[in-house]
């Protein structure tokens, strides 16, 4: 692991020094060229393997586009109902 220690010139930051570890870039370098194909289609297909189902399929009765935009249009193009008007409050101060 490598150790960089970043000093900050503006002095508006409540931080002046950062540090950052950077020495796992360095074994994820040195894996990438020294795998065989073979082992790095068994890395790639081991981490596939994890990755999970997109979230539209975990929702099997969603309507499609085109059924939901047709939907959509006749919903707009119907005529709301006119709600009475707002009434006046009287409030008799004797």
């Amino acid at each position: 692991m490598i150790l960089v220690i970043y000093e900050n010139t503006n002095r508006n930051t409540k931080f002046t020094k950062s540090i950052f570890w950077v020495g796992y870039v360095e074994e994820i370098r040195r894996d990438l060229l020294n795998l065989t194909k073979e082992e790095l289609k068994s890395v790639a297909e081991r981490y596939n393997s994890k990755v999970p189902q997109p979230l539209n399929s975990q929702f099997p009765d969603r309507v499609k586009k085109s059924t939901a935009v047709d939907q959509y249009t006749q919903r707009k193009e119907r005529e709301t109902t006119n709600l009475y008007p707002a009434g006046e409050v009287i409030i008799n101060n004797k």
